[in-house]
């Protein structure tokens, strides 16, 4: 309190306390203006600093109906406290236990709260956290104000990551089903309405139509069980009104309203057949006024009912105890993981595990890459469970490693925070070292693979995975003792010839026992875009015929494709929302001629070109790093700070080219700055980025990149992020001049290389030191020490790779060149 006053404000009553912060109401020491003050506890997490002065920049300057106004953030003691207007109402959620609403003022209510998120969504805000604590009323006055906007984002699209239940961003009781991370849908604005419906059928009914002490059975309820309709909970509650608040809790954003007035309409009809005494007695239409403006493409799958179905029974199968190898193949944009991602509903009803990897065209020389991503995936997910869960799973991998878990930390390095410090492991030679790895890596997948949790692994883009990855793979599937899992692969089969090293590992799997499943996705039909053409523009399916037609032309019938086009017509004002009609028009002459490309690179590359320059260069350098970067790296190479670097991105996630991955991305100023982490809308998109760098300038940028990372990495972190610095050193080698610099990239592919054969990536070791080699060939009186061992691990990785006349080539040049007799032993 003491410290409260010092700022100039008198406390007159607690509101809240809770355990982030407190609330209070306050008159300014200077005059009579009252204010509630939002205070944060002691010693707050930065999660918490970081959100209440996003709330503040959201906020400022904002003056709308329905929403607090935000009068001033005062820092004290390095603690921001939020200043705000005081309306002298009191919570929803207070107001429910302490007040009995007539109907009318609950129809007003839901009147004035639909206008309240209208107007949030006009501001270009999605609130993320609609429920009755959020909502301030004043009965007296009847007015009614959305509160706490700290979670709330600008992005037209967020991507939640998958992550507890306990720890998801909102309520869990009034949670959309998309915000659990578990629909393969994004979050937009209409995750807001879901919460709304939640809200409203508390305010109607008097209960939240789904409770459950178990989050996990909260999350299954919220994406896979229909409430019971708010009448038949409460007889007193008109069909109307239940109709209306059961359209706003669909599961999918697209059957719930499409805009704030829409709903704010029908209750004000529910409100004039209330005063006509006919509310009871006559239905009303629902959704007549409810026309939104927004260009939206419905995220579902068009045209994949048959391969849905194949996908789901083979997770129904390794539920009841199997495991299952899943091919998924198809051209790039055809939908591979969007219907992989299908298999999330299922799976919380499973209590399963999702981990996924993808292999990146620009990283194929590290080992691992995707499975490595999968499992720090895992590793996350279960860090943000409770620490008696997070005990018990340190148990169960300590058990199954035993004295081996460093094996798996050498790669998996997030594993640490689980199962702590390891022992170092005994030198093995290469075989016995090759089948230790093998079985480690093996009990590790079997810890995940149980009745009480199935596990489903994804990896994407085989088509670029490393020899050591495709190992992996064999060695899993073909254990007959792993059971309750179905790994999933998928890869762009138009670049998989029969010499290509997937077809190989395929045709081994299959002479194994392991059960292999193929989904193969062809292009849609006609049929299939007309359906997605006229649910995206609410129109009739034979008044979009011939736009569909001319779609499926342009882009023949690739689903990402298809999308693209159609938001580029919406972009170049070919597609026009007429407002007094309430309809889409368009000119298919207009579009014929215009000339747009039917090369999808070509589109998504005159998109970025209209970003400004900044955020073109930061594209650029972020399609170098690869598919997926963190902002500390991105920040590395961009040469600025993190906070300036996503200030120069941030147009780029407004036109939703990049996509942040979970909701780090909102607490910059939290200052974990590897934990924020974008990825490319597509594969198609990271190509456009990259093709916009002049091919002769591509070597000087990964050249640039490597050297920054290099310098900002210190050498306790050196072996975690060689393969990284060598990935892109290796490409721009040539340019290299100075001597001392290609000794030093020698020396870090030596590192890499040693890296590699640890884990058993013999092929990917033998690249790397085969880059060593070429700098210091016969280099033996220059730089005996660095040549001598370079050559011995290279004549080690031509034996590992059965490479045997090379490597005793390269024995006899050392046993020649050897100066002493110890290097000759």
């Amino acid at each position: 309190m003491e410290k409260i006053k010092i700022l100039g404000y008198e406390i007159d009553t607690e509101l809240h306390s809770g355990r982030r912060g407190r609330t209070y109401r306050a008159i300014k020491s200077d005059g009579n203006e009252k204010v509630i003050l939002k205070t944060l506890v002691e010693y707050p997490s930065a999660r918490d600093v970081a959100r209440i002065k996003k709330e503040y920049e959201v906020l400022k300057g904002i003056r709308s109906p329905g929403i607090v106004e935000i009068l001033a953030m005062e820092i004290y003691n390095e603690s921001p406290i939020l200043v705000m207007k005081d309306t002298n109402g009191t919570s929803l959620a207070k107001l429910f236990k302490e007040k009995h609403f007539t109907l009318q003022e609950k129809l007003e209510i839901a009147i004035q709260l639909s206008e309240a998120i209208e107007n949030i969504h006009h501001q270009e805000v999605i609130h993320l956290d609609i429920k009755p604590s959020n909502v301030i009323y004043n009965s007296e006055h009847k007015d009614l104000n959305v509160i706490d906007f700290g979670i709330s984002t600008r992005l037209s699209r967020e991507n939640p990551s998958i992550t507890s239940p306990d720890k998801l961003e909102g309520t869990l009781a009034y949670l959309s089903p998309e915000q659990t991370g578990r629909m393969n849908r994004s979050i937009d604005y209409r995750a807001d309405f879901y919460s709304l419906g939640i809200t409203l059928y508390e305010l109607f009914t008097g209960e939240l139509p789904f409770y459950s002490q178990d989050s996990m059975e909260m999350v299954h309820f919220h994406i896979a069980v229909e409430a019971e309709q708010a009448y038949v909970k409460n007889s007193e509650v008109p069909q109307n009104i239940s109709n209306i608040i059961y359209k706003l809790m669909s599961k999918k954003a697209e059957d719930r309203y499409q805009a704030g007035y829409g709903i704010r309409y029908d209750f004000q009809q529910c409100l004039e057949l209330l005063h006509r005494g006919e509310l009871y007695s006559q239905s009303i239409d629902l959704a007549t006024r409810d026309v939104s403006e927004r260009f939206q493409i419905p995220q579902k799958l068009y045209g994949r009912g048959k391969e849905i179905g194949k996908l789901l029974s083979s997770f129904d199968r390794i539920s009841n105890g199997s495991s299952e190898l899943m091919i998924v193949k198809g051209y790039s944009g055809i939908g591979k993981s969007a219907l992989v991602n299908e298999v999330h509903k299922p799976i919380v009803e499973k209590r399963g595990y999702f981990i996924s990897g993808k292999f990146d065209q620009f990283k194929r020389d590290i080992p691992y890459n995707a499975i490595i991503l999968a499992f720090q995936d895992l590793a996350r997910q279960l860090l943000t469970e409770s620490e008696s869960k997070i005990r018990h799973w340190k148990e169960k991998i300590g058990k199954a490693v035993g004295s081996n878990g460093q094996v798996i930390i050498d790669i998996i390095p997030e594993l640490e925070f689980i199962i702590g410090k390891q022992p170092a492991v005994a030198k093995l030679g290469p075989t016995e070292s090759q089948n230790r790895f093998n079985m480690v890596f093996k009990e590790l997948v079997k810890v995940f693979t149980a009745k009480e949790h199935p596990l489903v692994l994804f990896i994407d883009d085989m088509q670029w995975a490393d020899s050591a990855s495709l190992k992996f793979t064999e060695n899993i599937l073909s254990d007959g003792e792993i059971e309750y899992l179905l790994f999933i692969s998928s890869y762009r089969d138009n670049e998989v010839d029969v010499t290509h090293p997937l077809v190989s590992t395929l045709d081994l799997l299959k002479k194994s026992d392991c059960t292999i499943q193929t989904i193969k996705l062809t292009p849609l039909a006609l049929s299939d875009i007309n359906l997605l053409v006229s649910e995206s523009l609410k129109r009739e399916a034979q008044s979009t015929f011939s736009l569909s037609s001319l779609v499926l032309k342009k882009t023949n019938g690739n689903p990402f494709f298809a999308s693209e086009f159609l938001k580029s017509l919406y972009e170049n004002k070919f597609l026009n929302f007429v407002t007094n009609l309430g309809d889409w028009q368009w000119d298919e002459e207009k579009i014929e001629s215009a000339g747009i490309t039917d090369n999808v690179v070509e589109l998504m590359s005159t998109k970025i070109q209209k970003l400004s320059q900044k955020t073109q260069k930061i594209l650029q350098l972020a399609s170098c790093i690869g598919n997926r970067f963190d902002l500390k790296t991105l920040a590395i190479v961009y040469q600025n700070t993190e906070d300036q670097t996503a200030v120069d991105f941030e147009e780029a996630l407004q036109e939703s080219i990049i996509q942040p991955i979970g909701d780090s991305y909102k607490y910059i100023s939290e200052g974990k700055y590897e934990e924020i982490v974008y990825r490319f809308l597509h594969d198609r998109v990271q190509q456009a980025a990259y093709a916009l760098i002049l091919e002769e300038e591509k070597k000087i940028v990964h050249l640039t990149i490597g050297r920054h990372l290099l310098q900002k990495t210190n050498e306790e972190e050196l072996e975690e992020n060689v393969f990284n610095i060598v990935n892109h050193l290796n490409i721009a080698k040539e340019l290299l001049e100075m001597e001392e610099e290609k000794i030093q990239l020698a020396k870090l592919n030596l590192l890499a290389a040693k890296k590699a054969k640890t884990s058993n990536a013999f092929s990917s070791a033998l690249n790397l030191i085969n880059v060593s080699y070429q700098i210091l060939e016969n280099s033996w009186q220059s730089n005996y020490e660095s040549t001598y061992e370079i050559y011995l691990h290279k004549a080690e990785c031509e034996y590992l790779n059965n490479q045997f006349e090379q490597a005793e080539n390269i024995f006899d040049s050392i046993l020649r060149n050897a100066n002493n007799i110890e290097d000759k032993a």
